[in-house]
């Protein structure tokens, strides 16, 4: 009886740590998906679908207006 105690318990501590050890920390990979969120966000606050905004600036490198580009 005692064995089947620890075996289940010992079950539940694996199970712990593999579903819920980590629940509610943010994703190593998280940032991109956040930042692309920001930046349609930044594009309809602006209702400028051309330009990326991020952090309501101007999201300078991948920004393809022509005011950015020096003339020639």
């Amino acid at each position: 009886m005692k064995k089947n105690w620890l075996i289940a318990t010992g079950i539940a501590v694996v199970l712990y740590f593999i579903f819920l050890h980590n629940l509610g920390v943010p994703a190593l990979l998280d940032s991109d998906e956040t930042r692309y969120a920001d930046m349609a966000r930044g594009m309809l606050y602006s209702k400028d679908f051309v330009t990326l905004y991020l952090d309501r600036k101007i999201y300078k490198k991948y920004s393809y207006n022509n005011a950015d580009r020096k003339e020639q």
